[in-house]
């Protein structure tokens, strides 16, 4: 009888130690990707560009699924609501788990509990950027004249909530200066703007106002990369100018309904990260202005909750405005 228990515990253990045969037969089928914006915006071409050379190393296509709508959320909350059956993802951004779930409380999936977080895709840096008439050359030239301003100093952004507004308030905020935020139906407007005169400076992703800082149309004074961008390298960061909470951009990720298997999360976060070190991968995300960021699925929750902890306040702020 002993002997049978001993036989039987090693048996137990053994398979305990092999892979279960739906992993090990993982991917057997399409994986469905839901990007929760519309074709060709950013969410849609970063997750496209991705996901064909993922499903040519997995094996299988992988669907890209636009379902729009509310900012986003939409296309999110059918994806966190979706069965955990290893074949559904979907893009997520700043706007759906950073953002949205600091200032509405109707959405249908929680931005901590809702999702396997699998890997960081990159995104697109905030730059503060001055039109060269002001005669601002820094951004304690700009502090200072913002502080001296009367009435205050305004700024365009892309619209309220964006990164773009977020990240120049917060930094204003943080040294008690005082600035008018005017919020464009797009950051094409508010670069427009800047250029034209009608505005001191904007807050814009670089993607944005890259061909207006290649112009020399506009000055860029801090960017929220976490080095300085090899294309602008006299550019820096916020965070060596002092303001590390600025290290921040519009990202992008991937993300699974909450109960995915373990194995597949870790499975498609290396398969995700290989793609984006490939030479041909970076130069057309930097092409469309991304940083490309690698995370193991632990950092990238780990920096979900942080960048809600650092911007959520400011949003619900800005949302208030």
């Amino acid at each position: 009888m002993k002997r049978r228990a001993i036989l039987a515990g090693a048996i137990v253990a053994m398979a305990a130690s092999l892979p279960t045969a739906s992993m090990a037969e993982w991917p057997e089928r399409p994986i469905r990707m839901i990007v929760p914006f519309g074709p060709g915006g950013g969410a849609d071409t970063l997750g496209r560009t991705v996901a064909e050379p993922l499903g040519e190393l997995l094996g299988v296509e992988i669907i890209a699924e636009n379902v729009t709508g509310a900012g986003g959320t939409i296309g999110v909350g059918t994806m966190a609501n979706s069965e955990a059956d290893d074949y559904t993802i979907g893009v997520i951004n700043v706007s759906t788990n950073v953002v949205a779930p600091a200032v509405r409380d109707n959405l249908t999936y929680d931005a901590q509990t809702s999702f396997e977080y699998i890997a960081m895709l990159g995104g697109a840096p905030t730059v503060i950027a001055v039109n060269p008439d002001v005669g601002i050359d820094t951004l304690d030239e700009l502090v200072e004249a913002a502080r001296n301003a009367s009435p205050p100093m305004a700024y365009g952004s892309p619209g309220t909530l964006t990164m773009s507004n977020l990240v120049p308030a917060k930094f204003f905020a943080d040294i008690g200066v005082d600035v008018e935020h005017i919020p464009y139906q797009g950051a094409s407007a508010a670069v427009i703007d800047a250029v034209a005169g009608h505005i001191p400076f904007t807050g814009t992703t670089f993607s944005t106002a890259r061909p207006q800082l290649d112009e020399g149309t506009l000055l860029p004074l801090a960017i929220s990369t976490p080095e300085r961008v090899a294309s602008y390298p006299d550019v820096p960061t916020f965070a060596e100018l002092g303001h590390p909470d600025l290290t921040s951009v519009t990202w992008f990720g991937l993300a699974a309904p909450a109960g995915t298997s373990p194995e597949v999360v870790a499975r498609l976060n290396e398969g995700v990260n290989e793609v984006l070190q490939r030479p041909e991968i970076i130069e057309a995300l930097e092409n469309q202005g991304f940083i490309v960021q690698l995370m193991t699925p632990e950092e990238f929750r780990a920096y979900q909750v942080a960048q809600f902890e650092l911007f959520g306040p400011v949003a619900v702020e800005a949302s208030q405005e």
